[in-house]
């Protein structure tokens, strides 16, 4: 008998805001990453997430392409994580494992669009 085992990670719950301060954006990224490992029969279960996943952000370029401009790995050891990074053009798009290099059910939600978080 071959007992086949799964295992990947799943992201909800985006927020993607930056801010922007002199020539420089301030992006937040806020995000819930749960690992789950699933059984022969598709049983899932959750297990302890302990890893280091790329986070990164994207600009659009003079022809309205998505470039990226920040690509580092991040250790995510919680269920919600937030990320504070620095870059220094405006972002348009930014998320967790966005060249889906890891096992992900859903791996078209892991970049979402930012939006520039205004003064209240």
């Amino acid at each position: 008998m071959i007992l086949i085992k799964s295992t990947y990670l799943t992201y909800t719950k985006y927020v993607i805001d930056y801010k922007k301060a002199d020539k420089q954006h301030e992006v937040t990224l806020t995000v819930q990453a749960e690992k789950l490992r699933a059984d022969s029969t598709g049983n899932e279960k959750n297990i302890a997430i302990n890893d280091w996943i790329d986070v990164g952000v994207y600009h659009k370029d003079d022809q309205g392409k998505d470039k990226l401009i920040y690509l580092k790995k991040h250790k995510v050891n919680k269920k919600e994580n937030t990320f504070v990074i620095t870059v220094s053009e405006e972002p348009s798009k930014a998320g967790i494992d966005p060249l889906n290099k890891l096992i992900d059910r859903h791996a078209e939600d892991n970049v979402k669009s930012a939006e520039e978080k205004t003064a209240s």
